[in-house]
């Protein structure tokens, strides 16, 4: 039985609602979760940058001897993920949810200014996309300190569908909901815990659950965000 965790890395708390999906959906599975708060935020680099980073991430996570690395982070997976192919581990990344019908893609700089989002937007004409400069932070600070967040809510109106392209933005997802009233709230995360069931080689049987484990300068803050749950409850469903 094939027992290497699945890997998982995002700027900081944004890729846990992943984690936490993916544990209760895989729960003989074992999960290393790095927090890279060192380069916290992704969104405003340069695409070399955030090149690198990826890169920086993915050998960091390699010594853990995974049998998947996952970046729970739009702007890593939409700007990076094409250059970490074929290096031995495979790499996948989340994604900005598109659907048919005239769509409001929220995202950060980097992820707006990516190839990936451009060819989104010329292959759906209704696409648009707004950049949410400043708030992943801000909502690591929510989690942080209780900082309160604010959302201007000059959005327009009319949309199909509201995406939400940056991991961290689900994480205050009822503050959407009164924005986007009726509207549907989409994110890329289901497309992803539906790639990890082709690697996942573990049983569950009753009492051998897997460990989760976080890394980095912040896993204490990490560990106990995602013990907590509280930031999940709130859109479990979503």
């Amino acid at each position: 039985m094939d027992k290497r965790c699945i890997a998982i890395c995002d700027s900081g708390i944004g890729g846990l609602r992943l984690l936490k999906m993916a544990t209760e959906r895989y729960p003989g599975e074992d999960f290393v979760y790095l927090g890279d708060f060192e380069n916290l935020p992704y969104g405003d680099k340069s695409e070399e940058e955030i090149i690198s980073i990826a890169r920086n991430c993915y050998e960091k996570l390699v010594h853990f001897c995974p049998k998947l690395i996952i970046f729970a982070c739009n702007t890593l997976s939409t700007v990076a993920l094409n250059h970490l192919k074929g290096l031995g581990v495979p790499v996948i990344g989340v994604l900005p949810a598109v659907r048919a019908g005239r769509g409001l893609l929220l995202c950060t700089r980097a992820t707006a200014r990516s190839g990936y989002v451009k060819e989104l937007k010329r292959q759906n004409k209704k696409l648009f996309v707004r950049e949410m400069v400043g708030l992943a932070e801000k909502i690591e600070k929510y989690y942080e300190k209780g900082a309160e967040v604010d959302i201007c809510n000059d959005f327009g109106s009319g949309w199909d569908y509201v995406s939400l392209g940056c991991t961290h933005y689900p994480l205050i997802y009822s503050k959407f909901l009164k924005i986007f009233k009726g509207t549907p709230i989409i994110s890329g995360e289901g497309a992803v815990l539906r790639q990890i069931e082709k690697y996942v080689t573990t049983t569950n049987p009753k009492g051998k659950e897997g460990l989760t484990c976080f890394i980095g300068k912040e896993s204490q803050k990490l560990e106990r965000i995602f013990k907590n749950l509280l930031f999940f409850n709130d859109f479990k469903n979503f």
